[in-house]
C-alpha cells in the first residue's frame, strides 16, 4: 500500500520519517505512517493540505497517535504545523 494508490488525488508529498512506514488504507480517512515501537503502535496521520478536502471539517491536517496492545488509540497531537509533529515525535522518543 501506498498514500499515492490509496489516495490518488493526495494533495502533497507524505512526509517521511525514519522507522515509520506508508501504511495508508483507502477506507481511513487520510494516509498515515506507522511506527510499531515495542508494544505501543505510533500513527502520523497526513491530513490533505487543502482543508476544505479533509472528510472531518475542522480537523487539523496532522495528528499523532499511540496505541497500545488490547487499547483504542489515544490522540496525543493535533496540529497543522508539521515542525509541532516532529517536536511531539521527539520528545516520545521515537524520532531524533
Amino acid at each position: 500500500m501506498s498514500y499515492r494508490t490509496e489516495f490518488p488525488a493526495f494533495d502533497y508529498t507524505l512526509p517521511t520519517l525514519d522507522g515509520f512506514t506508508d501504511q495508508s488504507w483507502h477506507n481511513d480517512v487520510c494516509p498515515k505512517l506507522v511506527r510499531e515501537d515495542g508494544n505501543a503502535t505510533i500513527t502520523v496521520w497526513c491530513d490533505y493540505a487543502d482543508a476544505d478536502r479533509r472528510e472531518n471539517m475542522g480537523a487539523h491536517r496532522y495528528a499523532v497517535t499511540v496505541a497500545h496492545p488490547d487499547d483504542n488509540p489515544v490522540e496525543i497531537s493535533a496540529t497543522d504545523e508539521w515542525e509541532s509533529v516532529l517536536a511531539v515525535l521527539r520528545a516520545g522518543c521515537w524520532i531524533d
